[in-house]
């Protein structure tokens, strides 16, 4: 996609933090943006036209026009099971496809292929099938660092109580990118009309452990780690999520377990023509 082409761009998940950041920077290169949020009354106005839709929704709004190009950001927890998203997601793609769209791009995760059981990573490996056919993009980001989605949570959650739970032994390997990089990753790709499955992680990766010890260096008072099993976290999950909010749910512990192994394949294509902000970069440019 030339910068200089204008585009009509449909994102679902638009309200969401990834979605709504890619749906400004859309507005910006001066593109027609169309979001599908679960409440356009509560959106601010800022170019984007919104559109109601939500999982449970028995129709479909007839947003999509030929040659659009489609983004699916949409992820919710709050659906009873995670068929309901799956079913309703390949109905919005068929509904695309069916209209014409010029090309498809899902926003995966790295969970996709961790085999960790969670809901989360189930609905993004059954997806990614869906949208893997030709002409599609497959972005798989890992952790995306900003102001919101779950680093921000936990960025949260360290200042106002001051600790950290970490699982088991704290050295899970942590993926992550910014999220102005995630953003500058699918603008290149649709700029180069490429197709298939893509990674957008920092190429330097850290332990859980050293990766929030260094967050919490950025924090305004020192945070305190406490080292849990994972039944222990499950139960604090259980009984004290129950009374105060916390930044991690049973599905995401449940992810934790299992960090996947990524595709040496897939990294070696996954090469950008720009620098990818390190750890230390994004909490400099966070705090700033």
């Amino acid at each position: 996609m030339q910068q200089n082409t204008k585009s009509r761009i449909v994102i679902s998940g638009a309200s969401g933090f990834i979605g709504s950041t890619l749906a400004q920077s859309f507005i910006a290169l001066g593109h027609e943006v169309v979001g599908l949020v679960r409440q356009p009354e509560n959106m601010q106005e800022n170019g984007v036209k919104y559109v109601q839709y939500a999982f449970e929704n028995t129709e479909i709004p007839k947003v999509f026009q030929a040659g659009d190009i489609f983004i699916h950001c949409a992820y919710s927890n709050t659906t009873t099971s995670n068929v309901q998203s799956i079913q309703a997601t390949k109905a919005l793609l068929h509904l695309a496809r069916k209209n014409g769209v010029k090309q498809c791009v899902f926003l995966s995760s790295i969970a996709a292929t961790s085999h960790s059981g969670s809901s989360y990573s189930l609905e993004k490996s059954t997806l990614e099938n869906a949208f893997q056919t030709e002409g599609d993009i497959i972005v798989r980001p890992g952790l995306v660092i900003g102001k919101g989605g779950l680093f921000y949570n936990t960025f949260r959650f360290m200042q106002r109580r001051g600790i950290l739970p970490v699982f088991g032994n704290g050295k899970q390997i942590v993926h992550y990118i910014a999220i102005e990089n995630l953003v500058e990753i699918i603008h290149y790709l649709l700029q180069q009309k490429v197709t298939g499955t893509f990674y957008a992680v920092q190429e330097k990766q850290s332990s859980y452990l050293d990766f929030y010890t260094a967050v919490g260096q950025k924090t305004q008072r020192k945070i305190r780690i406490i080292k849990l099993p994972y039944w222990l976290i499950l139960l604090g999950v259980n009984t004290i999520g129950k009374m105060v909010k916390l930044p991690i749910t049973k599905d995401s512990i449940k992810g934790l377990q299992q960090i996947p192994q990524l595709d040496e394949s897939l990294l070696k294509q996954s090469v950008y023509p720009f620098h990818l902000k390190s750890l230390s970069e994004i909490l400099d440019d966070f705090q700033g």
